[in-house]
């Protein structure tokens, strides 16, 4: 409910006003009644209200002294109450943005007209405020994300950081942890999307109270928040990191209910540094298969001698690696094997080097077999005895062919794991397409509608109609717009709204590409003639 806030020095006006009509059944409730401007100021410093009534002819502080007090500190939509039809009252209201002016006796239904604005006015300005706290989350998670992957610039992190109203200390040291929401222990549990959701909701809570402003959180997956904390270098060193983890660990699970497994990177003193913590801090990560959940690791267990180029090298091949996963090119991901064992032999690379790249190889594949898994109860599980053969291997030969044996064998098990193509959800995907293409749909939210996996779908749809979604989609709106374009007399930027494009200009590039001339040039050729 809405709350009102009455304010006349005749307490019969009040009463009357109060019983004017059901206030309830518009959404609205009388919550605070004032018999001065002074009892009404000190009621909306002490309790909040959506909206006042308020008389103008009152002892003391008069209506307007009032309304131009409110409005000094709040926005709060004010209506002006009064016997009196004078010019100069109402002039004096509408400077201070009053949203009207109301003769005594009041009618009901322009108090009803009244209050059924205003309840749509305050909706709209939630949802405004809402939309732009979103936007900045979003915007926080992208800076961070784009920060701890090496893709700005010291001053480019600067900037964007002072937009978010974060200040950096001149000579502050950090430090990246990455925290993983064990959701796959409570498969048994038969966890909803829901639950899901309000469990990472909760957890972002305890994670972000607990750093209060010595740091931020920030989205890197579903299960996955990134950390970065930074503060004076007397004040943060590695073992506060790990009283850090150890509180936001004990606190999830208390009050979230739920496991969490803590990678956390070096302390280092630069912007420029922040990469490589974060990326040490993935390293620790991606070994809790061999010491369990819910675990806190440490970057610092990683070899001695991973350099910075190493690290890069290994890096790279990851992202190649897990790019040919997600294609399902075998024969490459052999052949990357075999030229990184090559790359390894010829730099007498350390053997805990090579060890290090291999388990991070074995940790990509059961992650991106987890995005594929259509629900929890799917997705892979792989022993950690299994990468125990990792530091049993003898010649850096025999520890990549069981790479090789092992990756395929992983590949085969999810591939059958999948169910045979479903014709009819395919179908379904396709309906939607040619009835919405005019909207702004996605295969996210279709998969939404029918209730799949995104990524299961998108592989789905491309194997059973050897195109991807979008170009698929493309095809349609494209074929539709050159129908319109021979047999319609629109405007070309008419067509491209009717067909998707919000943008003239994208619709533009794309047509010629499909086509190979202009949407002009096409008119001209195939249009009906005038």
């Amino acid at each position: 409910m809405l709350k009102v806030l009455l304010v006349d020095d005749e307490p019969g006006a009040i009463k009357t006003f109060k019983y004017l009509l059901d206030w309830n059944e518009y959404g609205f409730q009388v919550a605070g009644e004032a018999a001065n401007g002074h009892e009404a100021l000190s009621m909306l410093d002490h309790h909040h209200y959506d909206v006042m009534f308020t008389d103008i002819r009152m002892p003391g502080i008069s209506g307007l002294d009032l309304i131009s007090a409110v409005r000094s500190r709040s926005d709060i939509p004010i209506i002006a109450v009064s016997g009196f039809d004078e010019f100069a009252y109402v002039k004096q209201c509408l400077k201070y943005g009053v949203k009207d002016y109301l003769l005594k006796p009041v009618n009901e239904e322009d108090v009803i007209r009244l209050l059924s604005n205003i309840a749509e006015e305050l909706q709209f300005r939630d949802k405004l405020e809402r939309r732009m706290q979103l936007g900045i989350s979003a915007l926080k998670d992208q800076t961070f994300n784009f920060w701890v992957q090496g893709r700005l610039q010291d001053e480019q992190v600067v900037e964007h950081l002072r937009m978010l109203n974060i200040e950096l200390g001149e000579h502050d040291s950090y430090c990246c942890m990455l925290v993983e929401m064990d959701f796959h222990e409570h498969a048994d549990a038969q966890m909803v999307d829901q639950d899901i959701e309000t469990t990472r909701f909760a957890v972002r809570n305890i994670i972000e109270e607990i750093l209060d402003c010595h740091g931020v959180l920030f989205e890197i997956s579903r299960e996955r928040y990134g950390i970065l904390m930074y503060r004076d270098p007397v004040l943060l060193d590695s073992k506060r990191c790990v009283r850090i983890a150890t509180e936001i660990q004990e606190c999830v699970l208390r009050f979230a209910k739920i496991s969490i497994t803590i990678g956390i990177g070096p302390v280092v003193l630069a912007i420029m540094e922040v990469e490589s913590s974060f990326y040490s801090a993935q390293l620790a990560l991606d070994r809790k298969f061999l010491l369990g959940t819910p675990s806190i690791i440490c970057g610092t267990v990683a070899p001695a001698d991973l350099n910075t180029r190493e690290i890069m090298n290994i890096r790279n091949t990851k992202r190649q690696f897990e790019d040919m996963i997600r294609q399902g090119e075998l024969p490459q991901i052999v052949s990357l094997l075999d030229y990184q064992m090559e790359y390894f032999i010829s730099q007498s690379t350390p053997k805990s080097v090579v060890q290090v790249m291999i388990l991070d190889l074995f940790s990509s594949i059961y992650r991106l077999e987890r995005e594929r898994a259509r629900t929890l109860d799917e997705a892979l599980r792989l022993p950690p005895d299994e990468y125990a053969r990792i530091f049993r291997a003898s010649t850096i030969q025999e520890l990549f062919q069981y790479a090789k044996e092992k990756c395929l064998d992983i590949i085969k098990r999810i591939e059958q794991s999948e169910e045979p193509p479903s014709s009819n959800a395919i179908e379904q995907v396709k309906r939607i397409a040619k009835t919405n293409y005019a909207s702004n749909i996605s295969l996210k939210n279709i998969a939404e509608q029918i209730f799949m996996n995104p990524v299961y779908l998108g592989h789905l749809f491309k194997t059973m109609e050897g195109v991807s979604f979008n170009d698929y989609l493309l095809k349609i709106r494209l074929e539709e717009a050159k129908q319109q374009l021979m047999y319609s007399d629109k405007k070309i930027y008419q067509i491209a709204n009717d067909v998707g494009y919000r943008h003239l200009d994208w619709f533009y590039r794309k047509f010629k590409e499909y086509t190979g001339v202009s949407a002009t040039e096409f008119r001209s050729a195939h249009g009906k003639p005038k």
